[in-house]
């Protein structure tokens, strides 16, 4: 039966292209989460490498720093261990005295508290104070192209507004005498995500201790683990990437694209 209309070159009768029709349209990739002024956020795990990084090198060097009180608590420790064990073969009938044990064991620990935790805690803090305000990064963050930066307010334009440091890519100073990237965090910033970040639980086994409770320290220490936990799984449902100490301190952490370091005044001459 002849159609009532014209056919297009290419088409039958009953209308259809002769040519296949594509099974579904290509999908639009969806871009990367950036910051408000359009820098790329940091994925969860290049956050959880220099992470590791980091720790690892703090931990060679607490262990080193902390080789003599390892040494007294090791001293202090091993006749409160042997005695426990006299009294559990002397009665091996009876309920081991654990009350006991856990007291002797907090006895030691405060006596050897100081030398364990503040010369690791002095290591932790200068380690990330002195990095975040001179690299603004980490050894960690810098081997994986990670830096820290502040929230920046909607539309800000890059520009570097302070002196004395260095710039992250994107951004580039009005004034060649003024190199230092706005975005950098100040030592407010930079205090308060160190102290959110790392000393939630050495404030927490600081208190345990002196308050000689085995039941605060306990109760204290799983408080301090559930937020170590959450802080920095926050950042994978969060839709600006942010963990809780980044919260707490308004900074957030970026991907730095080295591509990106190029200047206006170098593109214009290399298109020209």
């Amino acid at each position: 039966m002849p159609t009532p209309y014209p056919v297009e070159p290419g088409q039958s009768d009953s209308g259809q292209s002769g040519r296949a029709q594509p099974a579904f349209a290509p999908r639009e990739s969806t871009p990367p989460p950036t910051t408000a002024d359009g820098e790329a956020l940091a994925g969860w795990w290049y956050r959880v490498a220099a992470f590791v990084v980091d720790s690892v090198l703090i931990s060679i060097v607490s262990s080193m720093a902390t080789i003599p009180a390892q040494i007294a608590l090791t001293r202090d420790l091993t006749p409160v261990l042997d005695d426990f064990e006299r009294r559990v073969d002397a009665n091996p009938d009876e309920f081991p005295p654990l009350g006991q044990l856990f007291r002797d064991i907090l006895d030691v620990g405060e006596r050897n508290l100081f030398w364990l935790i503040v010369p690791s805690l002095v290591i932790l803090v200068a380690y990330h104070v002195i990095f975040l305000r001179w690299k603004g990064a980490t050894p960690g963050k810098l081997a994986v192209g990670l830096r820290v930066r502040s929230v920046a307010p909607a539309g800000r334009e890059p520009s570097g507004l302070e002196s004395g440091g260095y710039e992250l890519a994107g951004y580039e100073s009005t004034n060649r005498n003024q190199t230092t990237d706005p975005s950098r965090p100040g030592w407010d910033g930079i205090v308060i995500r160190v102290t959110t970040q790392f000393l939630v639980a050495y404030v927490a086994l600081a208190l345990g201790f002196l308050t000689g409770s085995w039941v605060v320290l306990s109760l204290l220490l799983a408080l301090a683990t559930l937020y170590g936990l959450l802080d920095p799984l926050w950042a994978t449902w969060d839709d600006k990437r942010q963990t809780l100490h980044d919260k707490m301190a308004r900074t957030q952490v970026v991907k730095v694209d080295s591509s990106a370091t190029a200047s206006p005044e170098k593109d214009a001459n290399t298109n020209t």
